[in-house]
């Protein structure tokens, strides 16, 4: 398997992984949507009024998971720790809380933007990843800090 081709492959596990959170969650709220529909119309006003607002609440979460569905990765950062954080249209966690992807809005993901190879705070690379449909079909690197211990490594293996 060639350099760039292992490269394909490591961040297609990345997508992946991004993709099957995305999936579990919609059909969570999914599974709530009907559960709230199939409670029917009855009970009290106040009852009414809840179940209503839960199933918009619902049907707006899900309207927002399935608009993130084209290009949902499309970046990763590494830092000087070797900790890698993947960019994306929307925020994921595990079921444990662990990062899966960090939403293109949030303060955590300003690096992607404006790190560069003068100011780059701890960020050695970043990466830019394509997509077609779910499939990664392309990587871009930009090495942010040659001096880093973890470019040393990732060129070691061939990863860069």
């Amino acid at each position: 398997m060639s350099t760039y081709s292992s490269q394909l492959s490591e961040e297609q596990q990345a997508v992946d992984r991004a993709y099957s959170r995305l999936d579990d969650l919609r059909n969570t709220i999914r599974a709530r949507l009907d559960a709230v529909r199939a409670s029917g119309s009855h009970g009290s006003p106040t009852q009414r009024t809840e179940r209503d607002s839960f199933a918009t609440m619902y049907e707006d979460r899900l309207t927002q998971l399935r608009a993130v569905e084209d290009r949902l990765v499309f970046g990763r950062l590494d830092n000087t720790e070797g900790i890698r954080r993947y960019i994306g249209r929307i925020g994921l966690l595990s079921e444990n809380h662990d990062p899966i992807l960090t939403d293109w809005r949030a303060e955590a993901a300003r690096p992607f933007y404006e790190a560069t190879p003068s100011h780059h705070g701890d960020i050695v690379m970043r990466r830019h990843i394509t997509l077609r449909f779910r499939d990664v079909i392309g990587v871009e690197d930009e090495v942010l800090d040659i001096h880093s211990d973890e470019i040393g490594k990732a060129s070691q293996q061939g990863t860069l």
